[in-house]
């Protein structure tokens, strides 16, 4: 039998197995991996010690085709990133790391310690348009430990593969006629920051479960605002204290660790001392603004990074407070400083007397406050260009009334004409996203003075879990045809950080901005500013937006 194999060294006994089998593999798709936690490295070894065609480019239709045509009678994947191709040209199986229908998704084997489940297993089922969803042909069950790690529940689902992929071979025809459907299945999402991130107040056996569920792959250890990324990680029982990563009742050793905290005290001296912004500063940034219920998109962290580069961004951060120096506007204007009142006036006292000392992006109370604290100091000016929009999500769910008639028509044109499809982005899909943003910015000219940042939607894409984002993608007709993605700014505000179009066709952008805004439970939507650009403002205004969050400026007077 010819065969095609997907998938990286995760699941490779499949491709073991298959290669002491009498099949013939006619090409092997695999994925680019950091070869740190996730590797393809045996994969590709073997497809060159057998001289097998490989590729690690995602699997397209064109390939489906190539691969019908050669006479592929069977695809395998397993543990393969990207969705494929659906096609009756040939049977199509997956081997899934999970007893079926527990836990589809793209990463079910940390679940199942996180949430201590007596049962793990591994299913070879159809591939069909829903992940993980195909009718089961086989599957092998086994019991998960009280000390389960994620490598010995991977070594426990590689014991069962050689003798799945025997069966499969050997009965085919016969599986696939009586496969079992699965029914209503149970679908987890992957993992985020928060699961994987220990804290030194947690018990041992807490802190256990978590390095456990992730062994292998990193960690976050938290105390005190300071980060540190471990691999490799187990909780013990007692110690004297001193231990570098302690815990209620014990402590942390790992096979690695690499630091990620912070400085706890830096010196206001010169905007020299700031830093370059990291994924490391997530934390104790959310924390400082949540701590003083700072609402805006411009000082969160998520904006903040993605913007880093395109603005010319560095930062200045205490435990108190942090600011952020706009490099782009000079090298010492400052967007208003985010924290406790004293550190706030303790930074802005230092730099009072430098003449080209300024501030940016402060709400109507900073300027109030500014005023109130340092009057005849400051020139104050408003910036509309800086103004964030503000929508209510109910009026563009339920698009009432002839202000929203225009809306309705787009909306009913799109579900007419042009068959769409809404789906959360995940590991399986990211791809499609980075089609969409690449082609948007591939068709879309660089106005004067415009930031139009296509390595700020990449980033945003490949980098979603790792910033916290949501996105939806709206696929037309079958195709990537748009992506929308935010984040939480509070409980209550969400904030759209990209919308992008791969097509021109009238009614798809506000389409899919609306299906992300009633993807989304909150009570506000922030759509970020208009930077002055005349296109993005009209845009803006014509979605009706609620309100907006102003923005003022302020200059030294000396």
């Amino acid at each position: 039998m010819k065969i095609a194999y997907l998938g990286i060294d995760m699941l490779y006994p499949v491709l073991i197995s298959l290669l002491g089998s009498d099949c013939e593999i006619l090409k092997i798709f695999t994925c680019p991996t950091d070869n740190v936690t996730e590797y393809n490295t045996r994969v590709i070894q073997s497809a060159e010690d057998y001289r097998i065609p490989y590729t690690v480019q995602r699997i397209t239709k064109t390939d489906m085709k190539m691969l019908s045509e050669k006479g592929c009678g069977l695809l395998i994947c397993a543990g393969y990133y990207y969705r494929i191709p659906v096609t009756k040209a040939f049977p199509m199986v997956n081997f899934h790391p999970s007893p079926l229908p527990l836990g589809r998704g793209p990463w079910p084997m940390p679940w199942i310690i996180l949430k201590g489940l007596a049962q793990g297993g591994i299913t070879a089922h159809k591939i069909v348009e829903e992940l993980d969803a195909g009718d089961i042909l086989l599957q092998e069950t086994f019991a998960v430990d009280s000390d389960e790690t994620l490598v010995t529940y991977m070594d426990k689902v590689s014991e069962k593969i050689p003798g799945m992929v025997e069966r499969l071979l050997k009965d085919l025809s016969k599986l696939w006629e009586n496969a079992r459907p699965q029914g209503q299945g149970i679908y987890w999402d992957s993992p985020t920051p928060d699961q994987w991130t220990v804290k030194a107040r947690m018990p041992v056996t807490e802190a256990d479960r978590i390095l456990r569920a992730f062994y292998g792959y990193e960690c976050i250890y938290e105390k005190e605002g300071h980060l540190t990324e471990l691999i490799g990680g187990r909780a013990i029982f007692g110690g004297d204290g001193r231990h570098e990563f302690p815990l209620r009742g014990g402590y942390i050793e790992a096979q690695k660790k690499r630091k990620l905290e912070l400085p706890r005290k830096m010196e206001i001296e010169t905007q020299g001392e700031t830093e370059e912004i990291t994924l490391a500063h997530r934390q104790p940034i959310e924390r400082l603004r949540a701590g003083c219920g700072h609402v805006l998109s411009s000082h969160a962290f998520q904006s903040l990074f993605l913007w880093r580069r395109h603005m010319g961004l560095s930062l200045y951060l205490t435990p108190e407070m942090f600011c952020v120096c706009y490099g782009k506007k000079g090298n010492n204007t400052w967007f208003f400083p985010c924290g406790e009142e004293g550190a706030v006036r303790a930074f802005i006292e230092k730099h009072i007397e430098e003449a080209d000392f300024s501030l940016c992006y402060l709400r109507p109370e900073d300027a109030d406050w500014l005023v109130s604290c340092y009057p005849g100091r400051w020139k104050l000016y408003r910036t509309p260009e800086d103004d964030e929009y503000l929508y209510v999500p109910e009026k563009h769910r339920c698009l009432k009334g002839r202000a929203y008639q225009r809306f309705r028509t787009q909306v009913n044109k799109v579900e007419r004409e042009d068959a769409p499809r809404c789906a959360w982005l995940d590991d399986y899909n990211v791809q499609d996203a980075l089609y969409v943003v690449r082609e948007w910015h591939r068709t879309h000219e660089k106005g004067a003075g415009q930031f139009m940042g296509d390595e700020i939607d990449e980033e945003a894409i490949l980098l979603w879990r790792r910033l916290g984002l949501k996105a939806r993608l709206l696929y037309l007709g079958g195709r990537p045809a748009a992506v929308t993605a935010g984040f939480y700014i509070s409980e209550h505000i969400f904030d759209i950080a990209v919308a992008k179009t791969a097509v021109s066709w009238p009614g798809v952008a506000y389409y899919a901005r609306r299906d992300l805004i009633c993807s989304v439970p909150c009570g506000l939507i922030n759509h970020e500013e208009d930077m002055g650009v005349p296109g993005l403002r009209k845009m803006k205004e014509g979605m009706l937006p609620g309100g907006k969050n102003e923005m003022w400026a302020a200059e030294n007077r000396i």
